[in-house]
């Protein structure tokens, strides 16, 4: 078999796409043989591999940007601004008593992702086996403390994920 560009030469190897026949000077010594054919293919797979990763990526960064702020409006209708405040109140203190609310609620959406990413990782191929009591209430306690941490952490991480999450989309 010869060379599928140089037709005069000898083949030392196939290209593992579609097994045509290539010279030594077609085949690159440190990687796979392709044929110049092969390798748009395998560049255009790639691509779309990568186009199909970022919009993955956007779809779940704006999924997460729109949790925040449903969180945060729907903490802001519960703790309403006029509870809190009265009427002798500064423009400092009337804003700081409207958004408060927002920013602590909105939060909460990004100290979850933050706690669900502490987690560790369960190694595949591996199966987890609990076993509980039907008494045993550790399961309640933890996620209740998980709502806490996640509340508390999301009031100090907010910004500093919202940046990182926009970032992500014009990246």
């Amino acid at each position: 078999m010869n060379c599928y560009k140089h037709h005069e030469i000898i083949a030392v190897s196939q290209c593992k796409g579609c097994g045509r026949g290539m010279c030594p000077e077609c085949t690159d010594q440190f990687s796979i043989p392709s044929c110049d054919n092969c390798k748009v293919q395998q560049g255009k797979a790639i691509k779309g591999e990568k186009s199909i990763a970022k919009k993955k990526e956007v779809s779940s960064v704006f999924q997460e940007l729109a949790l925040t702020i449903i969180a945060g409006l729907i903490g802001q209708s519960f703790i309403s601004s006029d509870s809190v405040s009265s009427p002798d109140d500064g423009p400092i203190l009337s804003f700081i008593t409207t958004y408060i609310p927002f920013l602590l609620s909105a939060g909460f959406v990004s100290g979850w992702y933050i706690i669900n990413a502490l987690k560790p990782k369960q190694k595949p191929n591996t199966i987890k086996v609990t076993v509980t009591r039907s008494d045993d209430n550790t399961g309640c306690i933890t996620f209740i403390l998980k709502i806490f941490g996640a509340a508390f952490i999301g009031v100090y991480v907010l910004p500093f994920r919202t940046t990182y999450n926009l970032w992500r989309i014009f990246k």
